[in-house]
């Protein structure tokens, strides 16, 4: 897909077409992912909780590049890891108040009832990708909201499908080697912790990419839908061609 191949789509066919994205460029993707989640992954063999909340917003870090480098992907251009880490460096610190801002505001939905926080996701599905890829984005709940309007039956579909597709195999390793563990009265050490964190690693580096493709390729048949970007984005493919010498 490039930026003149823009347009509106279907849920099948965003999930579909991040899913094309993912697989094509996968070994960028994971690549990044795992470079950019080691961190985090690391302060969790401290195993204080404390010290995995402090630093849990540095995810952040993360999301934004494979937001950045799917982007570029979509819109035809090359995505590079130094390229994502400059913009995700940029983005960082905006970034992570959006991160917690939105899990904030989520978590207290879900405490209330479930309705409330499923019409939060659904409001502010697009979030990570307004802050990365809008550079006035301050008023980034304000910005995603307005995307979502009208189409937030959508956005939710999109962002539970997407999230389940992500989470249901790591999920289904974890509580089966828990039942394996405890039906075999296996100890947990601390060198089985350390293979076990290596693995949740691997396996976070493996899925986040797709559930960021799913959010880019959302935001942009958002605004395509709104604001019409598929057609601002030919005009100026056209006015490039046009001012091409010779």
């Amino acid at each position: 897909m490039n930026g003149a191949a823009l347009r509106p789509l279907s849920i099948g066919e965003i999930l579909d077409g991040a899913f094309t994205i993912y697989r094509r460029n996968f070994v960028l993707l994971f690549v990044t992912a795992a470079v950019l989640f080691a961190p985090t992954f690391a302060v969790r063999l401290v195993n204080s909780q404390f010290v995995y909340f402090a630093v849990s917003p540095l995810e952040a870090l993360a999301i934004v590049a494979l937001i950045w480098q799917t982007s570029e992907l979509m819109l035809g251009r090359r995505a590079t890891f130094g390229s994502a880490l400059r913009v995700s460096l940029q983005k960082l610190p905006l970034a992570m108040v959006a991160s917690a801002v939105s899990f904030a505001l989520t978590f207290a939905g879900y405490c209330a009832f479930i309705v409330p926080g499923l019409l939060i996701t659904a409001r502010y599905s697009t979030v990570m990708a307004v802050v990365t890829l809008e550079p006035r984005s301050l008023r980034f709940l304000k910005r995603a909201g307005i995307l979502s309007s009208g189409f937030r039956r959508k956005a939710l579909v999109v962002t539970l499908i997407g999230g389940l597709i992500c989470w249901l195999p790591p999920s289904a390793i974890n509580v089966g080697s828990r039942f394996y563990m405890t039906a075999h009265a296996v100890r947990f050490t601390v060198g089985l912790r350390c293979k076990w964190i290596v693995i949740q690693w691997l396996m976070y580096s493996t899925v986040i990419p797709y559930l960021e493709a799913v959010v880019t390729t959302l935001y942009y048949d958002l605004r395509t839908r709104k604001e019409g970007l598929d057609v601002q984005l030919a005009a100026d493919a056209v006015l490039d061609v046009g001012t091409m010498p010779g």
